[in-house]
């Protein structure tokens, strides 16, 4: 696993602030945001998690941080879906349905989680 703190420090390094190339990431990224707020199915959820993960994905290998997953990567007929939850992959978040099809990879485990204190603040470029 990549920590999460490697990979901000690159990211740092490789995309200057207050540049074309930080705002282009994070409008790309807060339109990601979005799409998983305001997924109003499954099927819409997990695409938008999806498309999260690539975009990770492709982050990384520009700045030479691996954001991959060490698993096959889900389909929307599995129930559940996952992406690095940092800069790095040294963890992942998992969205799973109750009637999932196909078994969560090894060392997955449940947390109860509360909306409690949870909002979405992020720049509005």
């Amino acid at each position: 696993p990549v920590s999460s703190s490697r990979a901000v420090e690159r990211f740092d390094n490789h995309v200057p602030v207050a540049t074309e190339t930080e705002r282009a990431f994070l409008h790309a990224n807060n339109e990601l945001v979005d799409r998983i707020i305001n997924a109003p199915e499954w099927r819409d959820l997990c695409s938008a998690v999806t498309e999260a993960t690539r975009h990770g994905v492709t982050i990384g290998e520009q700045i030479g941080v691996t954001a991959a997953l060490p698993f096959v990567a889900s389909h929307t007929d599995d129930g559940w879906v996952a992406k690095a939850s940092g800069a790095g992959n040294e963890r992942s978040v998992f969205l799973v349905k109750a009637d999932h099809r196909r078994p969560l990879p090894e060392g997955v485990r449940e947390l109860a989680l509360t909306t409690k204190g949870l909002r979405c603040d992020y720049l509005n470029l």
